[in-house]
């Protein structure tokens, strides 16, 4: 497995990227391409999947879903945003139904392709000693932090794996560990600095590196984000795209 990534920071604003229609089964959803690092580099797309019916399966790599507006609900427990879910490479979730006003993020540090668990031979591909993690904004504890701001952890694990939401005061700076296995942060209100870019409101920053990246610092009102972290898991992918699954279904 591999121990290095080459160094990145990618940022996007989510506001400039136009939804596309696509549908599947009868249903009709919403898509947008996020981020698109090719054919290793990171992938993330936000969808809308308002009353569909989504069947159990899995994807090639390590992947957190972050769950923005709406809910979505399970066989056996119901996830209201804002919450995160998070799989390792392989592992197999769902069925789910999203509900009207369903919105979420489904972010990659490696290419994920799809696979349902109604194909017999991906089943032989299934991580059955991975993990499958959950939290949920509401529920988590919210502790003070050194630069008087304030965290709010919504699941860690031990090896690394990570959500937490940062209320950021104007001029303090977060800077997490070196993000060797890549790293998510979504700014969710107000504004933050990244060296000389401004980030705003639905501004998706991806750095992975082996130093400490860019650190963020809080804007003239300061600035609540979001950061999802990878671990060792994400090292590497284990096959296909999902950009590409979702494009041949739309197009």
């Amino acid at each position: 497995m591999e121990t290095s990534s080459p160094k990145r920071d990618i940022v996007v604003d989510l506001s400039r990227i136009a939804w596309k229609q696509a549908e599947e089964g009868g249903r009709s959803y919403q898509y947008r391409i996020c981020v698109d690092g090719g054919a290793d580099g990171p992938e993330a797309m936000q969808v809308r999947l308002p009353g569909m019916d989504v069947p159990p399966h899995f994807h090639h790599a390590a992947q957190f879903q972050l769950l923005l507006e709406g809910s979505m609900q399970f066989s056996d427990r119901r996830m209201e945003a804002i919450s995160v879910h998070y799989t390792d490479h392989d592992v197999p979730y769902g069925p789910f139904k999203p509900d009207a006003d369903h919105s979420m993020l489904i972010l990659h540090a490696k290419p994920a392709g799809y696979a349902p668990m109604s194909d017999r031979q991906a089943r032989k591909m299934i991580n059955s000693s991975g993990r499958e993690l959950e939290g949920c904004a509401r529920e988590a504890q919210s502790q003070a932090l050194p630069n008087g701001g304030s965290c709010k952890t919504l699941l860690a694990d031990n090896g690394g794996v990570c959500a937490q939401i940062i209320e950021c005061p104007p001029g303090a700076s977060f800077s997490g560990s070196a993000p060797l296995y890549g790293r998510y942060e979504l700014i969710l209100d107000g504004s933050a600095m990244a060296g000389d870019r401004q980030l705003g409101p639905q501004a998706l920053r991806f750095v992975q590196g082996s130093e400490p990246e860019t650190p963020l610092v809080g804007g003239r009102n300061g600035a609540t984000f979001i950061v999802l972290t990878f671990d060792h898991d994400a090292a590497r992918s284990y096959g296909g795209k999902a950009l590409d699954d979702v494009k041949s279904v739309a197009d």
